[in-house]
């Protein structure tokens, strides 16, 4: 599994205030590349409010005069129905019932996706989105796979836990190769010197034969 911020169990989507693990859909669209998903609701509801102030205002500049029976007609219909600036939109709303619009969508305040470390904040940022699929080597790094029912607090603890233990290792793998190495020069500087020792005593002989004869 390639490790990247999408298979992070740390990467979140943030929906008025609330943090939430992506589901399974909403990371197999986004390991494509699709981020569609976020602020959905939100871009559906803006579309709505846009199509009801253009008729708000094509009401107002009188547009639809002959098509509804009249001036009288129009004022009524915008007597009772919500001003797009204050858009309160209460229900029953002549506009919406006249043109047979469908409810307003509900959506949240708030949606991005957001680092559970705070590393990154992609609100407002979605052409930043597709860094999220690329390879990194974020330390705060929890495999989504791992994380099942777990709370992130949870998954918190036991990366922490997974680190100090390789920490732990690592340290102790680096002690013993500091002693193997120690080891290796000793035995090194002995052969070393035994060989010095064993090529001055060799010299020594040679120059006590020479010297008998």
């Amino acid at each position: 599994m390639k490790k990247c911020c999408l298979n992070c169990a740390f990467c979140t989507r943030c929906i008025n205030n609330s943090l939430n693990t992506l589901t399974n859909e909403e990371r197999k669209q986004a390991l494509a590349n699709n981020f569609d998903f976020v602020g959905k609701e939100q871009r559906a509801k803006k579309a709505w409010q846009k199509q009801y102030k253009q008729i708000y205002d094509d009401l107002s500049r009188g547009v639809y005069h002959d098509k509804l029976g009249g001036g009288r007609n129009v004022l009524e219909i915008l007597t009772h129905s919500s001003n797009p600036d204050d858009f309160g939109i209460a229900y029953p709303n002549a506009i919406v019932e006249t043109f047979r619009m469908p409810p307003c969508p509900n959506a949240p305040y708030q949606d991005f996706l957001v680092c559970w470390h705070n590393l990154w904040n992609f609100q407002g940022k979605e052409q930043e989105f597709v860094s999220l699929n690329q390879k990194n080597k974020c330390l705060f790094f929890y495999s989504y796979n791992k994380k099942r029912h777990k709370s992130f607090e949870g998954c918190e603890k036991e990366r922490e836990a997974l680190l100090a233990k390789s920490r732990f290792i690592t340290t102790n793998w680096l002690v013993i190769l500091g002693i193997l190495v120690t080891i290796l020069i000793f035995v090194i500087q002995k052969f070393d010197a035994d060989k010095i020792i064993s090529s001055q005593q060799y010299e020594w002989n040679q120059s006590t034969e020479d010297t008998k004869q």
